[in-house]
């Protein structure tokens, strides 16, 4: 599957992507935001998308890559996700520093909402974002979504805030 916008392309995750992942994973963002991975080599990343990504790419869900269409350089990912422990999908994204500061995020995010909308037919998403990720609880809030709470969604980490948008 592959969606567009006037400037970026997004396609499903394979792996084919895992040097850009191990790349992303390794971001010091990713890590002080999303988490640490602990991937060494681009095989451990290789084989953590072989593990995961068959069970994450169902049901028009799953990890994204973002790329940028005139040079098909990868700049960052889209994910969205069935939680067993929300109520609704959790759409995420992450971008390379060269991928930061130029609208991609947003872009894109708008984008997978359109998705989430028109083929999906989701009627609610969370996003779960840290506490001191004021650059994407800007984007968010940006987007339209709302603050709901403060609370530990994942076990040894910190809080998270997470975030509700309402199609209806």
């Amino acid at each position: 599957m592959i969606l567009t916008t006037q400037r970026l392309t997004l396609t499903k995750a394979t792996l084919k992507d895992a040097p850009f992942y191990f790349e992303l994973f390794n971001d010091s963002d990713w890590i002080k935001y999303i988490n640490n991975k602990n991937h060494k080599t681009v095989q451990d990343t290789e084989n953590y998308l072989q593990e995961t990504l068959p069970k994450m790419n169902q049901n028009g869900l799953g990890f994204f890559t973002v790329s940028i269409t005139k040079t098909q350089e990868k700049i960052g990912a889209a994910t969205l996700l069935q939680r067993d422990f929300l109520d609704f999908i959790d759409i995420g994204y992450a971008y390379l520093p060269k991928g930061r500061g130029k609208g991609y995020a947003t872009e894109a995010t708008k984008k997978i909402l359109e998705y989430c909308k028109t083929s999906l037919n989701v009627k609610k998403l969370n996003a779960l974002i840290k506490p001191k990720n004021t650059s994407s609880i800007k984007l968010i809030k940006k987007l339209g979504f709302q603050f709901e709470k403060c609370a530990i969604y994942f076990e040894g980490t910190e809080k998270d805030n997470l975030y509700i948008f309402d199609f209806t």
